[in-house]
């Protein structure tokens, strides 16, 4: 999380200003990033405290569900469209 600080507050003291056509103005550093050894551990970029466990399950039923999607036609859909 030291890292993903320094970034932030790098990128607040000398990124650039840039207007965007929301009206919410970011500031930002072209080309910034972080880089992680996933060796010594998984990065949570996050201030916030986390459960870990539920960040794993939450993430484990995210992947799953995608499997599934290329997987499994859903029940209820065959049919609808037009014809082929």
């Amino acid at each position: 999380m030291k890292q993903y600080l320094e970034l932030v507050s790098h990128v607040i003291n000398n990124g650039t200003k840039q207007a965007n056509r929301t009206g919410v103005n970011t500031i930002s550093i072209p080309g910034a990033m972080l880089r992680f050894d996933l060796q010594e551990g998984f990065p949570a970029i996050t201030t916030r405290k986390m459960a870990f466990k539920s960040a794993i399950g939450e993430m484990c039923g995210f992947f799953a569900r995608g499997e599934q999607r290329r997987r499994i036609p859903r029940p209820g859909l065959q049919g609808v469209g037009p014809e082929r």
